[in-house]
């Protein structure tokens, strides 16, 4: 799934995408959820259930504010001022 979020750009496609990744039980790798933060198509309500998913994942709370989750990567090592990489498919 994080594959086609990685190579879509239809609002509508991503917004659904999040909102079910959101929704799936279990852990995502935190990096690749910060990497699909970075493209340009995830704002609002694409962004929104990823930065729930985070905080679920990392026990933060970052109150939709996307800056208070790259302070917290950051301080935390990962990854926030590369170009967003594509998930892999394998």
């Amino acid at each position: 799934m994080m594959t086609v979020m990685g190579r879509t750009n239809h609002f509508d496609v991503l917004q659904s995408l999040s909102e079910v990744l959101a929704a799936m039980p279990g852990d995502r790798n935190l990096q690749q959820l910060i990497d699909l933060m970075k493209w340009p198509t995830c704002v609002g309500e694409v962004r929104a259930p990823l930065l729930t998913k985070l905080e679920q994942q990392t026990g933060q709370k970052f109150e939709g504010n996307v800056w208070n989750m790259v302070k917290w990567a950051q301080a935390n090592g990962y990854d926030v001022t590369s170009p967003p990489r594509r998930p892999s498919t394998g």
